[in-house]
């Protein structure tokens, strides 16, 4: 991962524990374990600290982090310090009943536990600074998306995750045109490793288009999954199946993905000649099919660490939407990702390919 994305996060990280007084709150919860023979104060104070403690989960800013990274950090040493996990401790301990509750000594293990995170990651931002580690920065009139591309999407060749690099950024290419009448690539931020991550950043308006047809795509790699998954099991049934199933689901899914770049052409600019709409179209189906088997073994596109305070800026420039509608979209992106790993599981790993492939024979298995 890259240095300027860590110090983002550590910086993201203290920035919850103190707009919400993590330490504090671990403090009191402390105290209130400690004085649970008067049922009175520690029933009222119980709803105070739950209340606290939703109010964590639903407004941590690193619980909107892309899935890649919140992975990342529950992987990691610091997973039961993190806000979101202390709040959840703090939810489960303190019920009603005070003979329930969480003892003080359990409470004090999160105490440590926090802070040593905050010592840990403030000394993480002092070297970042004394190192200049530069921050990643996002264009000021843009948002800025990730693009992951796990290894067993390319296999570790070069060439393939090149291809496959560049038709993403094709599909983001021909969607900014189709929303801003420009023909400008999206900008690269950044390239990291591990898993490859690649940052790019948009206008709001193709931002706005591409995550509601990411959508769109995660519905097609569902449909394709589901069905290869009851071509499955209907094979290993006595009933057997059909020796052109396989041809029918592409067909089937290949009308799906044609459906999805209708539904992101409706976002298309009224500046924009009906033309040049369906001409760009016609390329984006050719990139899709590409982008739907690297979505199906794991490739994922989402907004940036840098870029969720910007988020609203979608609302603020492109008509008709509201913040509403951004919420509803990313939590569908979410609810289909994780369908769609779900499927995955079920016919086991690697995918099979999903579509048939027109760019190049590479492709193929």
């Amino acid at each position: 991962m890259l240095s300027g994305r860590l110090i983002r996060v550590a910086r993201d990280v203290l920035e919850d524990y103190s707009h919400f007084g993590v330490i504090e709150r671990l403090n009191a919860a402390s105290v209130l374990s400690a004085q649970r023979t008067n049922p009175a104060h520690y029933i009222q104070n119980a709803v105070q600290l739950r209340a606290w403690a939703q109010t964590v989960i639903k407004g941590s800013k690193i619980e909107k982090y892309p899935k890649y990274l919140i992975d990342f950090l529950n992987h990691g040493a610091y997973k039961s310090a993190l806000p979101a996990s202390i709040a959840s401790v703090i939810l489960n301990g303190f019920p009603d009943d005070p003979n329930l509750a969480m003892s003080s000594g359990e409470v004090n293990l999160y105490i440590q536990l926090a802070n040593r995170l905050s010592g840990e990651f403030n000394m993480l931002l002092a070297v970042g600074e004394k190192l200049h580690i530069e921050q990643i920065e996002i264009p000021e009139d843009r948002l800025g998306l990730d693009i992951v591309t796990p290894r067993e999407s390319f296999d570790n060749d070069a060439a393939r995750f090149i291809e496959i690099q560049g038709i993403f950024v094709d599909l983001m290419s021909c969607v900014n045109e189709m929303t801003t009448g420009s023909k400008e690539a999206p900008t690269l931020t950044y390239i990291s490793t591990s898993d490859p991550v690649t940052g790019v950043a948009v206008v709001c308006a193709a931002a706005w288009a591409i995550l509601n047809g990411y959508k769109l795509l995660l519905e097609v790699v569902e449909k394709s999954l589901s069905l290869h998954n009851t071509i499955k099991e209907l094979r290993a049934s006595p009933l057997g199946g059909e020796p052109d199933l396989e041809e029918r689901v592409k067909e089937i899914v290949d009308n799906h993905l044609k459906q999805a770049i209708d539904g992101i052409a409706a976002h298309a600019s009224p500046n924009i000649q009906p033309e040049r709409v369906n001409e760009i179209k016609i390329a984006m189906v050719k990139d899709a099919r590409i982008v739907v088997q690297a979505i199906a073994n794991g490739a994922r596109i989402g907004i940036t660490v840098e870029s969720l305070d910007r988020v609203n800026y979608i609302a603020r420039d492109v008509p008709n939407v509201t913040q509403e509608d951004i919420n509803d979209t990313i939590e569908k992106q979410a609810v289909l990702e994780h369908r769609v790993q779900q499927a995955r599981e079920l016919l086991g790993l690697p995918a099979p390919l999903l579509l048939p492939v027109d760019r190049t024979a590479g492709f193929q298995e």
